[in-house]
């Protein structure tokens, strides 16, 4: 008796996540949880129920109207996707309106270096050598020419002093409003290398 009821739970478990896949898809939900079990059972696929290829699904006769049990039948995947692809072919009218909106498009795999861009184009020589030392690796500014520095060429010699005096890396570092990892780095030489 344990397993029949079990067994309840789990058919009427996948009813209602078909009926909400239903309602997320905006269509009509017409067959109550005994008529959609029997549909199932007579037609004699419910192990082979799922969504991959080879098992089977409950579909729409021409994949329109409610799903009802006068508007459904039971068939394979493959079917179904054929179904649908058949149903779904583009008009003319809306294959010219979509080329219409991707001809500015420069983005996107459809339209890789064929429009804008760096197409047809070359770089002058400044941009080659910018380039060129991105490539090498020398890709920052270093020190004060570094936009986001918070210290001077100063600073970094006087937390150099600071730190030869004992005074603790925390302490330094509430000074100068940075982080003591920070401190470390400099008082290491593996940041600001270049201040002696």
């Amino acid at each position: 008796m344990r397993i029949l009821i079990m067994d309840y739970k789990h058919r009427h478990q996948l009813y209602r996540a078909h009926k909400k896949r239903a309602k997320g898809r905006n269509i009509l939900w017409g067959i109550t949880y005994v008529q959609w079990i029997r549909i199932w059972l007579e037609s004699g696929h419910w192990h082979e129920r799922g969504r991959l290829k080879g098992q089977y699904v409950m579909a729409r006769f021409g994949d329109k109207g409610p799903y009802a049990p006068w508007n459904v039948k039971i068939i394979t995947c493959g079917e179904n996707v054929a179904e649908a692809g058949r149903k779904r072919r583009h008009t003319d009218q809306f294959k010219t309106k979509m080329s219409r909106i991707m001809r500015g498009n420069t983005y996107g795999r459809f339209n890789k270096g064929r429009i804008g861009g760096m197409y047809g184009k070359k770089h002058n020589a400044e941009t080659k050598r910018k380039m060129s030392i991105i490539k090498m690796g020398n890709n920052h500014t270093v020190g004060i020419k570094n936009g986001s520095a918070k210290l001077t060429e100063d600073n970094i010699r006087e937390i150099r002093k600071m730190r030869e005096k004992n005074l603790t890396q925390q302490a330094i570092a509430v000074i100068f409003n940075i982080s003591q990892v920070m401190v470390g780095k400099i008082v290491r030489y593996e940041s600001w290398v270049h201040v002696q």
